[in-house]
């Protein structure tokens, strides 16, 4: 009887393999992403497939940075503002992430960036506003500097003869691509400084009576 019952657990024990290996095969269960990470700039669109025939629903974690629907067999993202987000893939057997990066883009929302009168570097990851516990702005001549005295970054901008010139980014001289002068008040500048190398450039809106 003994040997019986050990051969009636085997024969159920690979009934349940055979049964786990047939739903893993099964195209109504299958769930993947076409991309698990994804990094974009403010104001673009993108789109995930998803594998299979399973339910889903699409959900952002900050639709602050990004927003997300679905539409069909796919979601469908745009990058909102600069920051990190997950967008999450939830069906009844499991749920699924894609990681999502968005950077602000030099070109988005310009009519935000020359409504904002805040004395500030942004661009690039850098972000120097006045303000802000630990930025100083330092005036020398012809030569303005923002500095953050807690991590040491720094952007200096010189004028030669009335016109921006030279750009050093942590006192190190950059390329400079391009230098647009976007808007002038009567105490204020609006500057779009594109650069070669590393760094794509920054917007620098600056105080004319430091």
């Amino acid at each position: 009887m003994l040997w019986l019952k050990a051969k009636c657990v085997i024969l159920s024990l690979m009934l349940s393999v055979l049964m786990v290996s047939s739903c893993s095969n099964d195209p109504s269960i299958e769930f993947s992403l076409s991309r698990y990470k994804l990094d974009l700039l403010s104001g673009e669109v993108a789109e995930i497939s998803v594998s299979g025939e399973l339910e889903f629903a699409v959900k952002s974690s900050n639709e602050n940075v990004v927003t997300a629907r679905r539409d069909g067999r796919k979601a469908v993202l745009t990058a909102v503002g600069e920051g990190t987000a997950e967008v999450l893939f939830l069906s009844q057997f499991s749920d699924l992430v894609c990681n999502v990066a968005v950077k602000d883009s030099l070109m988005s929302n310009i009519e935000d960036k020359l409504a904002d009168t805040t004395s500030r570097i942004s661009g690039s990851g850098m972000l120097l506003v006045y303000g802000v516990p630990g930025i100083m702005i330092t005036k020398n001549g012809e030569k303005v500097e923002f500095i953050d005295i807690n991590s040491s970054e720094s952007v200096a901008l010189s004028w030669v003869d009335g016109n921006l010139a030279e750009v050093k980014v942590n006192g190190v001289k950059q390329q400079v691509a391009d230098i647009a002068l976007y808007k002038e008040t009567a105490d204020k500048l609006w500057y779009l400084v594109t650069l070669q190398g590393n760094i794509e450039g920054f917007w620098a809106v600056v105080d004319k009576n430091i």
